[in-house]
C-alpha cells in the first residue's frame, strides 16, 4: 500500500520517525495534511531524487508545531529555488532541537542560508553534522545571530580546523554546551566562545585514532591557561561504538588499554585545575593526594 494512504488513516500524530527512509512527496503532503497542527518531533530523510528535495523541504513549513526537527539531507540534486527570495521562510515558534545532517558534494550552502531565513525564537539544541567550510558558515551567520542569546548546545560532527569553524564558534557567545562528535585535535581552544562550562565527547574508543585524538584533546585543555577557558568546569566522555557500550573508569581498562593510562593521569591533572573529566554515571577521577 502507497504510505501516502497509511498516513492519512492516522490523523493528528505527534511524533513522526523515519530514519533512514527516502519518503515521496506524497507523504511529506499527507503528514502535513493530516498531522500538520499537531506534530511536535520529525524524523526524516530527503529524497535527492526526481528534483524532490527542494518541494519536500518547503513542505516542512506545514509543521508549526515542531519542537524537534532531526533532518537528513545529504546528496541532495539541485536545491536552487530555495534560493530564490519569493520561497517562504520556515516559522516554527516552538522548535527547540534542530539536527540537520549535510553530506555529500552538492552546494550545502543554499540548504543552510534557506534555514537561516527562518523564524526560531526558542531554538535551544543545535547539531551539525556537515564540513563547517567559510561558505557554509557564512551562509549560517544570519541564524547564529538570532538564536546566540538563548542556544545552550552545539553538536558538531565536523573537524574545527575548518576555517569556517573558527570564524563561527565565537560568534556564539552566550553558548555553555559544545558536543564533539569526533575530538578535534590541535588548535580548538582557541576557537572555544568564552562562556564555555561543559564539552561532551562522543568517541569511539575501539577507533585508535580517535583514542589518541581524545589525549591531545585534553592536552590543549590542560595546557591552556585558565584565562582562556575560565568557565569550563566539566568534560565528559560517552562512548559511540559498538565497543563498549558505555564508557567509564571503572572499565577503562577493558575500553581501550592503548590510551587508558593517559586518559587517567590527564583526567587527575584536569581536576587539579578545577576540571573535572566524568564518565557516563557521572563519576571521576579525585584529586591526587599531597601527603
Amino acid at each position: 500500500m502507497d504510505l501516502a494512504i497509511i498516513i492519512r488513516y492516522m490523523p493528528m500524530l505527534s511524533v513522526f520517525r523515519a530514519p533512514g527512509v527516502q519518503l515521496p512527496s506524497s507523504a511529506f503532503e499527507a503528514l502535513a495534511a493530516v498531522s500538520g497542527p499537531s506534530l511536535r518531533e520529525l524524523s526524516v530523510e530527503i529524497s535527492p531524487d526526481n528534483g524532490e528535495a527542494a518541494v519536500q523541504l518547503m513542505f516542512l513549513g506545514h509543521f508549526p508545531a515542531l519542537r524537534c526537527l532531526d533532518l537528513d539531507a545529504s546528496d541532495l540534486e539541485d536545491i536552487s529555488e530555495l534560493g530564490e527570495t519569493n520561497t517562504p521562510a520556515l516559522n516554527m515558534p516552538y522548535l527547540d532541537t534542530l539536527r540537520v545532517r549535510c553530506r555529500g558534494n552538492h552546494p550545502r550552502h543554499v540548504l543552510l542560508a534557506f534555514f537561516s531565513r527562518g523564524q526560531f525564537p526558542v531554538l535551544q539544541e543545535l547539531m551539525l553534522d556537515l564540513p563547517l567550510t567559510s561558505p557554509a558558515c557564512e551562509a549560517l551567520g544570519p541564524l547564529v545571530g538570532r538564536v546566540n542569546h538563548r542556544l545552550g548546545t552545539l553538536s558538531l560532527h565536523s573537524n574545527l580546523a575548518d576555517e569556517g569553524a573558527r570564524t563561527l564558534l565565537p560568534l556564539l557567545t552566550e553558548l555553555r554546551e559544545l558536543v564533539f562528535c569526533d575530538p578535534p585535535r590541535w588548535g580548538f581552544i582557541d576557537c572555544l566562545p568564552p562562556m564555555i562550562d561543559r564539552l561532551i565527547y562522543h568517541v569511539q574508543f575501539d577507533d585508535p585514532v580517535q583514542g589518541r585524538g581524545l589525549v591531545q584533546s585534553l592536552d590543549q585543555i590542560l595546557l591552556a591557561p585558565k584565562t582562556r577557558i575560565p568557565s569550563l568546569a566539566v568534560v565528559r566522555l560517552t562512548a559511540s561504538g559498538s565497543r563498549p557500550d558505555r564508557f567509564l573508569w571503572s572499565t577503562i581498562a577493558e575500553t581501550n588499554i592503548a590510551v587508558a593510562g593517559q586518559l587517567m593521569a590527564k583526567s587527575m591533572d584536569l581536576a587539579e585545575k578545577g576540571i573535572r573529566v566524568i564518565d557516563e554515571e557521572l563519576k571521576w577521577l579525585g584529586l591526587r593526594s599531597h601527603a
